[in-house]
């Protein structure tokens, strides 16, 4: 009897999972987060909702929308620089440079966290590897 070894495969599958995984629970806590700046009753001319990104390491970045739809908003408004994900990691930013006096007085972002941290189940179990 022989056994045939498929690591690199399974490996392979399995971080292609993880990486789907990763990005829609970054992108949900985004998501959430847009959904409690509204709820919170944070919009004044729209910017800091639109400053909100996600950066995805290897994958993809919504910064450049980001900025693009929050200067729409507010042509002065300052917008900080793009951040990095950590290796294999995720990023949720708010460019808005104002945002944290905003999270302080009434939390969205941690917030969005938390909520998309108690639907994480249903996420993963939606990418596992079949």
């Amino acid at each position: 009897m022989a056994l045939k070894w498929y690591g690199n495969q399974v490996l392979a599958e399995v971080q292609v999972a993880k990486d789907a995984i990763l990005a829609e629970l970054a992108f949900a806590i985004e998501a959430e987060a847009k959904v409690n700046i509204n709820r919170n009753n944070q919009i004044d001319t729209g910017f800091m909702l639109n400053s909100t990104y996600t950066v995805v390491t290897g994958q993809r970045s919504s910064f450049g929308t980001a900025r693009t739809k929050a200067k729409a908003k507010n042509k002065k408004a300052e917008m900080g620089s793009e951040v990095s994900a950590p290796k294999d990691g995720a990023v949720v930013a708010v460019g808005a440079n104002y945002a944290i006096y905003q999270e302080v007085k009434k939390s969205f972002l941690y917030t969005a966290g938390q909520t998309v941290a108690r639907k994480s189940g249903s996420i993963i179990s939606a990418n596992k590897i079949k």
